[in-house]
């Protein structure tokens, strides 16, 4: 019969024996630890509470009799007589004990507890996590405390890009004018003749 309930924890994570209490196993899911480049394994945790749901009283049994191969009446009532003498046993100290596993047992203010007895059972080792970049695949980027996508950086650097070629045209336009305004006072000073620009010099005759 310990055999059968250890197997039913296992594959639905919870067991109600009635009279002794309601064990449930919680895993806490993996975690990725991005320092260490690694992903953490799963954690369990139990948590044992003295009222039993009635339908997990039923489901057991149910399980029970597909496992012996039994009607369910006959396997509630075996259910039944194993609780009452591991209940029995715990009070007197005895624990109801799954080897290499846990066991249920009474507390020292005379409360039922349950001990794991160890989590090697549970324990994988962290796996490596190491970032993969494929070519042309979008991957987030750290720009300064803000993520963005490469194709976001794309984005923002081709809309940069024409911005620091159009400013070439700045320069030439201050120059042009700065030309045209040289030009204009020459003209001024010389009545905006046109033949100011000759050569005045007089060659000599041969």
């Amino acid at each position: 019969m310990k055999e059968i309930l250890l197997k039913y924890l296992l594959q639905y994570q919870q067991l109600g024996l009635p009279g002794i209490g309601f064990l449930q196993l919680h895993t806490r899911a993996s975690q990725t630890d991005i320092v260490n480049k690694r992903i953490l394994p799963p954690t369990p945790s139990f948590r044992f509470s003295e009222d039993v749901p009635p339908i997990a009283e039923k489901e057991l049994v149910r399980y029970i009799a597909g496992r012996m191969q039994i009607s369910e009446s006959v396997a509630e009532r075996q259910l039944e007589d194993f609780s009452a003498a591991s209940l029995e046993g715990i009070k007197k100290g005895i624990p109801l004990e799954w080897t290499g596993f846990g066991s249920i047992r009474k507390g020292i203010a005379g409360e039922i507890t349950f001990d794991l007895a160890t989590k090697s059972i549970f324990a994988f080792p962290p796996v490596t996590a190491e970032r993969v970049i494929r070519t042309n695949a979008e991957h987030t980027i750290l720009v300064g405390d803000t993520e963005k996508t490469n194709t976001q950086m794309s984005e923002l650097l081709l809309e940069e890009e024409p911005k620091k070629k159009s400013a070439w045209w700045v320069w030439a336009a201050i120059l042009a004018f700065i030309g045209l305004t040289v030009l204009g006072f020459y003209l001024y000073q010389h009545n905006g003749r046109v033949d100011a620009f000759r050569n005045q010099q007089t060659l000599p005759n041969p």
